[in-house]
């Protein structure tokens, strides 16, 4: 199934970001480049700059510039993210409805169209790319505040991205 609006850099990033939420990678391990560019078929600068914009987020750790680490996560963080995307999307979404049109409800059709035949794949037991699943999941959520007042593209990139 096709990842609409998504380019190469973030398609990389999503993947590296997946690969450390679901456990492919310790907390606190050192996340080589080269490992990394062979296992994900991107170049090294590419790495690196998708290993700093995880940093920003939390997830990577940049150790004194010479290599990444997977950052130390615990239960309580998570809980307390989550928490906070909760709230943000809730209030993102109550200012959306309030200034949204026809033309932002068909985007919301249409995302979540998409998502749902993600889901009905697994429903049938049939082999699904997770990634793309996730992707069609987190396209729902922008759809969903994209015209909220308050929350640009970046702010619901930087916010929502980060709860994988």
């Amino acid at each position: 199934m096709k990842r609409a609006g998504i380019n190469a850099g973030e398609l990389l990033l999503e993947r590296l970001r997946h690969d450390i939420v679901v456990g492919e990678f310790q907390p606190q391990r050192k996340l080589p480049v080269q490992e990394l560019s062979e296992r994900h078929g991107a170049g090294a600068p590419s790495i690196r700059e998708a290993l700093l914009r995880l940093n920003g987020t939390g997830h990577t750790n940049a150790n004194n510039q010479r290599f990444f680490s997977v950052a130390p996560m615990s239960l309580r963080n998570l809980e307390q993210s989550a928490e906070l995307h909760l709230r943000l999307e809730a209030a993102a979404m109550r200012q959306s409805f309030a200034y949204g049109d026809a033309d932002w409800r068909a985007v919301i059709v249409a995302a979540h169209h998409l998502l749902s035949e993600y889901e009905q794949a697994l429903a049938a037991g049939k082999d699904v790319d997770m990634l793309g699943r996730k992707t069609a999941d987190w396209q729902v959520h922008e759809a969903l505040v994209a015209v909220c007042p308050l929350a640009s593209r970046s702010v619901t990139r930087s916010v929502w991205i980060g709860h994988p």
